[in-house]
């Protein structure tokens, strides 16, 4: 019975590390907000310098809203994209909220400076929005309309970003 119970949760312990995988390494193009994700939730959080913003500032605003780590190589493939996409639309009431989550200021601002980071960036320390959002990985990234409806939530940007973005505007 112990050997049958043994080989059972190394199944179950497998098959989770290759889910975890494929989301890491294969993220999907999901271009359906979860089903309890339909108007955004507002939320809180610090910036670096210490500023509280809240999502709810950005009424009327076509908002970015990426949850990342600096320790994820794909988040990291994500900053030309977001920086490039800052400098295009961010006169064009288009605002990119990127939520790094649990990791200490000190290495956030590090990465930032490293990668050249233009857009905001929030502190998630405890994880609580990220959790509120059904943050399952990194990158999960949403599109919020400017009425506050949840337009795109997935793992990685969708390839026409920016053809979403002048739609909603």
């Amino acid at each position: 019975m112990r050997k049958n119970q043994k080989s059972a949760g190394i199944v179950i312990i497998v098959i989770s590390i290759l889910v975890l995988f494929l989301f890491y390494f294969f993220p999907g193009d999901s271009k359906i907000p979860q089903p309890s994700l339909k108007k955004a939730i507002d939320f809180t959080l610090p910036d670096l310098k210490g500023n509280e913003i809240s999502l709810s500032e950005m009424k009327g605003k076509v908002v970015l809203l990426t949850f990342w780590s600096t320790r994820c190589p794909l988040c990291e493939k994500e900053v030309p994209l977001l920086n490039r996409i800052h400098s295009l639309y961010s006169r064009k009431e288009v605002e990119i909220l990127s939520v790094d989550i649990g990791e200490s200021d000190f290495v956030v601002e590090r990465f930032k400076n490293k990668e050249g980071i233009a857009y905001r960036i929030l502190l998630d320390r405890e994880a609580f929005v990220a959790r509120i959002y059904g943050v399952m990985g990194v990158p999960t990234d949403i599109i919020i309309d400017k009425e506050g409806v949840l337009r795109y939530y997935g793992f990685g940007w969708p390839d026409n970003l920016e053809e979403i973005i002048n739609s909603l505007l």
